[in-house]
């Protein structure tokens, strides 16, 4: 683990995190501030999609440069949109229900299958935030996703069952196979399945939009890789001099990462001519949809150990979404508590 590798002075100097583990190793001092690093780099918030940005932040520092953005995306089967008259995924919650509506009457049995775990949480969380609500309280002490912005965003997701457009009790990752066999219309997935597409469906026709804004805004639930100074490093001057050099490099030529599949965080990448064609790119023409997990220590187990059974319990009819949602969040507000103890915060 890398706490441990770097405890010993056998870690990495510089490594690669997803953002939502920056407050935890920042707690346990795994990592150092670098905003000397970004001074002397002359990085700003305008160098970045601002959102990605400030997720580098925790406790007041910056712990972070980010290499890129990968969030949800809509992706969808050109050929069934076809046989009700569209060539592109409806951009808003009429036009979508509507369009479930059509393609099922089209002889498409279930068009949008509806997951109980992976990605269902993704999706969760990119409907709260379209309905205004948030998953934390700013002190990090309360789980506030079980509002009723939250049992709009669940109920609706359990909707998609109810009305047919989803068999019941999907298991994870099957709704993107299902999308990859031509069974599946429509399917909100991250932006890394582009080359798996590409690879391995090449005869299959389908497009990549922004999430539909269910919610009556444009949200999406996103994540970021970073670029992190670890403390071994900051032990050696000269490491610390290599690290910005190393750092600046990498994120200059993010335009080769791009080709992952990823979106460039570093604005001057991802307005090159190279990039600017690729078919994720343009989830980022509303640079205010992304939305990050807060730099909590601990946030990945209050999310896995609360809201993702929550949001697994109303998908499988196991319990109301408001019910789901109430238990859910007793179990978080006790493990953020936890939390608050453990990190010292």
């Amino acid at each position: 683990a890398l706490p441990t590798a770097i405890a010993s002075g056998k870690g990495p100097d510089v490594a690669v995190i997803h953002n939502d583990w920056i407050g935890t190793l920042a707690a346990r001092q795994v990592l150092v501030p670098i905003d000397d690093v970004v001074a002397a780099l002359k990085l700003t918030e305008n160098d970045f999609i601002p959102a990605v940005w400030k997720a580098g932040i925790y406790d007041g520092k910056r712990y972070s440069v980010p290499l890129d953005v990968h969030c949800l995306g809509d992706y969808y089967n050109t050929g069934h949109l076809e046989k009700i008259g569209l060539t592109e995924a409806p951009a808003d919650k009429a036009g979508y229900e509507q369009a479930l509506a059509e393609l099922k009457k089209a002889g498409v049995a279930n068009p949008f299958w509806m997951p109980n775990k992976w990605p269902a949480h993704l999706m969760f969380m990119s409907l709260l935030w379209q309905h205004g609500g948030e998953l934390y309280s700013e002190d990090g002490t309360k789980a506030l996703w079980g509002s009723d912005q939250g049992v709009q965003a669940l109920t609706w997701m359990v909707e998609q069952i109810d009305h047919g457009y989803s068999p019941a009790k999907v298991a994870i990752d099957t709704q993107y196979a299902a999308f990859k066999n031509d069974k599946v219309s429509l399917t909100w997935d991250g932006i890394w399945q582009i080359n798996d597409l590409k690879t391995n469906a090449p005869s299959l026709t389908w497009g990549l939009a922004s999430l539909p804004a269910i919610g009556g805004s444009a949200a999406v639930w996103s994540a970021s890789h970073n670029f992190v100074l670890t403390a071994q490093a900051a032990r050696d001057a000269n490491k610390v001099q290599a690290a910005k050099v190393f750092v600046d490099h990498m994120s200059r030529q993010s335009t080769e990462w791009a080709k992952a599949g990823m979106i460039p965080a570093r604005n001057s990448a991802r307005q090159a001519p190279e990039v600017a064609g690729l078919p994720q790119v343009k989830l980022a023409a509303d640079l205010s949809a992304f939305h990050f997990l807060p730099a909590l220590p601990g946030v990945g187990d209050v999310q896995s150990k609360a809201l993702e059974l929550a949001v697994a319990k109303a998908v499988l009819k196991q319990s109301a979404p408001a019910d789901a949602l109430k238990e859910g969040v007793a179990s978080a507000d006790k493990l953020l508590a936890d939390n608050k103890r453990k990190y010292g915060r």
